[in-house]
């Protein structure tokens, strides 16, 4: 069942993005990737032909409109019942679109977030996950002090 759209908005990204884009294409229920590039001057579009992917879905904008404009260019050209905003720097986890559909369901819910890892310049998918996973317990320890301390 392909039943998530995924939109990246990017500007001049190309090298992170293309990194990054093999942890969206891998997503169990992904029916297409809208890449959207906000008149971006990398050639970018070259290098996302060459794919020759059916996922994917590339549209430049030939003027600057910047990111909520952008958004919304992915959000028009999609066509499945939910939509997930990418990052071009986000990896994302084996199973993330899995996991954030089955919590909508499983709460009913509209809306849903998850965790992103971020993958900075000349940095290693698992050097991205090892700092993702160091933030993530630095933010659980400070929830669990403010808890504490407030007496909860």
């Amino acid at each position: 069942m392909n039943l998530i759209d995924v939109i990246i908005p990017t500007r001049n990204r190309k090298e992170v993005l293309l990194k990054v884009l093999p942890s969206y294409l891998s997503q169990k229920f992904l029916n297409k990737i809208i890449i959207v590039d906000d008149a971006g001057e990398d050639n970018l579009k070259e290098e996302i032909e060459k794919l020759k992917n059916p996922k994917i879905f590339y549209i430049r904008s030939n003027k600057r409109v910047y990111l909520p404009a952008v958004r919304n260019i992915g959000v028009k050209n999609s066509s499945s019942p939910y939509i997930f905003m990418g990052e071009d720097d986000v990896i994302l986890d084996e199973n993330h679109l899995e996991v954030l559909l089955n919590k909508m369901k499983e709460f009913n819910a509209d809306l849903i977030a998850g965790r992103r890892i971020y993958l900075f310049q000349n940095q290693t998918f698992k050097e991205a996950k090892e700092f993702a996973d160091k933030i993530k317990v630095r933010f659980l320890l400070i929830f669990l002090l403010r808890a504490i301390l407030k007496g909860i």
